[in-house]
């Protein structure tokens, strides 16, 4: 489905809730597609077992399943006090 915004609203352009005011490329020949924005919904809190409990770990390892990360595709998870988020794509696999 071909996106279309008309010049007098180009200023405020708006697609899935990113602005595209500065683009690059001609509008006409964009094309929505993918989630909208914040479709895709991220783990923020995820839920860990001791590393004691799965004795095919690491003590030190952490593992997100991929059946969790096929459907949200991204963990934000504080590993050692740091921030970190975690992505992944179910399309090709990394």
């Amino acid at each position: 489905m071909p996106l279309f915004i008309s010049p007098e609203h180009s200023e405020s352009a708006q697609c899935s809730g990113f602005s595209i005011e500065e683009h690059l490329i001609p509008l006409e020949v964009l094309l929505v597609g993918s989630w909208p924005r914040d479709g895709i919904p991220s783990i923020d809190s995820p839920k860990f077992i001791l590393a004691a409990e799965a004795d095919w770990l690491f003590p030190d390892s952490r593992v997100y399943p991929l059946a969790i990360l096929n459907w949200h595709e991204i963990v934000n998870d504080n590993v050692g006090g740091v921030p970190v988020s975690i992505t992944f794509c179910p399309l090709c696999g990394t």
